[in-house]
Protein backbone atom coordinates (compact mmCIF):
# COMPACT_ATOMS: atom_id res chain seq x y z
CA UNK A 1 0.00 0.00 0.00
CA UNK A 2 1.20 3.46 -0.60
CA UNK A 3 2.05 6.09 1.59
CA UNK A 4 -1.02 8.13 -0.27
CA UNK A 5 -3.50 5.07 -0.27
CA UNK A 6 -2.53 4.82 3.88
CA UNK A 7 -2.90 8.26 4.30
CA UNK A 8 -6.17 8.17 2.14
CA UNK A 9 -7.22 5.15 4.06
CA UNK A 10 -6.62 6.95 7.62
CA UNK A 11 -8.34 9.87 6.94
CA UNK A 12 -11.04 8.34 5.02
CA UNK A 13 -11.06 6.11 8.65
CA UNK A 14 -11.43 9.20 10.57
CA UNK A 15 -13.73 10.72 8.80
CA UNK A 16 -16.16 7.88 8.88
CA UNK A 17 -15.04 5.33 11.39
CA UNK A 18 -15.92 7.75 14.00
CA UNK A 19 -18.98 8.34 14.79
CA UNK A 20 -19.44 4.51 15.09
CA UNK A 21 -17.99 4.21 18.73
CA UNK A 22 -18.44 6.18 21.62
CA UNK A 23 -15.99 7.91 23.84
CA UNK A 24 -14.66 6.49 26.84
CA UNK A 25 -11.58 9.22 27.25
CA UNK A 26 -11.39 12.87 27.84
CA UNK A 27 -14.49 14.04 27.41
CA UNK A 28 -13.71 17.28 25.70
CA UNK A 29 -11.58 15.60 23.44
CA UNK A 30 -13.71 12.62 22.72
CA UNK A 31 -16.78 14.72 22.44
CA UNK A 32 -14.99 17.08 19.57
CA UNK A 33 -13.62 14.09 18.03
CA UNK A 34 -16.95 12.72 17.55
CA UNK A 35 -18.51 16.09 16.78
CA UNK A 36 -16.52 16.50 13.82
CA UNK A 37 -16.71 12.86 13.29
CA UNK A 38 -20.67 13.44 13.05
CA UNK A 39 -20.28 16.63 10.42
CA UNK A 40 -18.45 14.69 8.33
CA UNK A 41 -20.05 10.89 8.36
CA UNK A 42 -19.95 9.92 4.90
CA UNK A 43 -17.12 12.37 4.11
CA UNK A 44 -14.04 10.49 2.47
CA UNK A 45 -10.57 12.19 0.79
CA UNK A 46 -11.17 9.89 -2.17
CA UNK A 47 -12.03 12.70 -4.35
CA UNK A 48 -8.96 14.69 -3.91
CA UNK A 49 -10.71 17.40 -6.52
CA UNK A 50 -12.98 18.03 -3.44
CA UNK A 51 -9.86 20.71 -2.07
CA UNK A 52 -12.64 22.82 -0.35
CA UNK A 53 -14.14 19.92 1.38
CA UNK A 54 -10.79 18.53 2.59
CA UNK A 55 -9.73 22.06 3.93
CA UNK A 56 -12.93 22.29 6.07
CA UNK A 57 -11.72 18.58 7.41
CA UNK A 58 -8.23 19.87 8.07
CA UNK A 59 -10.25 22.87 9.55
CA UNK A 60 -12.08 20.81 11.81
CA UNK A 61 -8.91 18.33 12.78
CA UNK A 62 -7.13 21.53 13.94
CA UNK A 63 -10.53 21.86 16.25
CA UNK A 64 -9.54 18.35 17.49
CA UNK A 65 -5.98 19.25 17.90
CA UNK A 66 -6.89 22.08 20.26
CA UNK A 67 -9.40 20.24 22.45
CA UNK A 68 -6.38 17.03 22.53
CA UNK A 69 -4.70 16.27 25.37
CA UNK A 70 -1.12 17.70 24.92
CA UNK A 71 1.01 14.48 23.91
CA UNK A 72 -1.26 13.93 20.99
CA UNK A 73 -1.93 17.75 20.01
CA UNK A 74 0.98 17.58 17.52
CA UNK A 75 0.00 14.64 15.41
CA UNK A 76 -3.20 15.98 14.89
CA UNK A 77 -1.85 18.86 13.48
CA UNK A 78 0.70 17.53 11.08
CA UNK A 79 -2.47 15.30 9.60
CA UNK A 80 -4.19 18.77 8.98
CA UNK A 81 -1.16 20.01 7.33
CA UNK A 82 -1.19 16.99 5.30
CA UNK A 83 -4.44 17.19 4.24
CA UNK A 84 -4.44 20.85 3.06
CA UNK A 85 -1.14 19.82 1.20
CA UNK A 86 -3.16 17.45 -0.75
CA UNK A 87 -6.12 20.06 -1.40
CA UNK A 88 -3.73 22.24 -2.63
CA UNK A 89 -2.29 19.35 -5.18
CA UNK A 90 -2.93 19.85 -8.79
CA UNK A 91 -2.96 16.28 -9.22
CA UNK A 92 -2.80 14.17 -6.21
CA UNK A 93 -2.25 11.03 -7.63
CA UNK A 94 1.03 11.95 -8.44
CA UNK A 95 2.84 13.20 -5.67
CA UNK A 96 6.69 15.02 -5.95
CA UNK A 97 8.82 14.19 -3.79
CA UNK A 98 8.74 16.76 -1.64
CA UNK A 99 4.99 15.70 -0.84
CA UNK A 100 5.90 12.10 -0.95
CA UNK A 101 8.67 13.09 2.12
CA UNK A 102 5.92 14.86 3.83
CA UNK A 103 3.15 11.75 3.81
CA UNK A 104 6.01 9.64 4.96
CA UNK A 105 7.62 12.08 7.89
CA UNK A 106 3.73 12.12 8.74
CA UNK A 107 2.83 8.63 8.59
CA UNK A 108 4.04 8.13 12.17
CA UNK A 109 1.57 10.58 13.28
CA UNK A 110 -1.48 8.79 11.76
CA UNK A 111 -0.25 5.60 13.62
CA UNK A 112 -0.38 7.57 17.24
CA UNK A 113 -3.55 9.01 16.33
CA UNK A 114 -5.14 5.62 15.46
CA UNK A 115 -3.86 4.39 18.74
CA UNK A 116 -4.84 7.40 20.80
CA UNK A 117 -8.28 7.19 19.37
CA UNK A 118 -8.26 3.81 20.24
CA UNK A 119 -6.84 3.96 23.96
CA UNK A 120 -8.80 6.91 24.79
CA UNK A 121 -12.30 7.42 23.46
CA UNK A 122 -12.69 3.02 22.65
CA UNK A 123 -12.99 3.93 19.09
CA UNK A 124 -10.84 1.16 16.57
CA UNK A 125 -9.76 3.16 13.01
CA UNK A 126 -8.23 0.01 11.75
Amino acid sequence: MTRMTRFTALAAAVAIALPLASCGGDADYCDTVQDVMDEYQGFGVDDPADSDGINELASSIEDIADAAPDDIESDWRVTADALRTLADMDDPEVLDPETQQQFEEAQPSFDNISQHVMDECDIDLA
